[in-house]
């Protein structure tokens, strides 16, 4: 995600939109959408994530992946979201909650879910993302432009075209 592991670090105003993958090494025992490990006097704060978290063999969160026990007294997650497409994975992997919530893509779409966040001077939603972005850092990747080609028995096929994110493409 955002960072790997935090320890008496804040997050604030943040997102991810990219997928997120484990490395299965004894160094990546988490992964999160914000933050894969979060430790001591620690807090995530007004952040979302919209992106795929894949996790097999670790702790996996949407927001966090793994807050230990001896810090889930002192690590806070507040005013957080996370796309409910992943249903296998919680807000924070291990933990304490807080106030992470899971919402659908079409809320997560939406001004009005994002309670407390400041849509005044920090994030903004933007033509041709339907996500809020930072004001001072747009997200600029819009769409990713797609060419398949597929060799078979039957012959070859090909294709191309312009997607955005959360698109559904179909290829026949």
């Amino acid at each position: 995600g955002i960072a790997g592991f935090i320890c008496d670090t804040e997050i604030t105003n943040c997102f991810n939109a990219g997928k997120i993958s484990e490395m299965l090494t004894a160094n990546a025992p988490a992964v999160g959408g914000i933050a894969g490990y979060a430790s001591g006097d620690s807090g995530i704060n007004k952040c979302y994530n919209v992106g795929e978290i894949i996790s097999r063999q670790t702790y996996g969160g949407s927001i966090a992946g793994y807050i230990p026990e001896t810090a889930a007294e002192i690590a806070e997650i507040n005013d957080c979201y996370y796309a409910d497409t992943f249903e296998d994975y919680i807000g924070i992997g291990y933990g304490k909650t807080y106030t992470a919530y899971k919402k659908t893509i079409d809320e997560l779409k939406q001004q009005a879910t994002y309670i407390g966040y400041d849509f005044e001077t920090i994030w903004t939603f933007a033509a041709g993302y339907d996500f809020p972005q930072l004001i001072g850092n747009p997200f600029s990747v819009l769409q990713h432009d797609v060419v398949l080609t597929a060799d078979s028995e039957m012959g070859i096929a090909q294709g191309s075209g312009a997607y955005k994110l959360f698109e559904t493409v179909t290829i026949t």
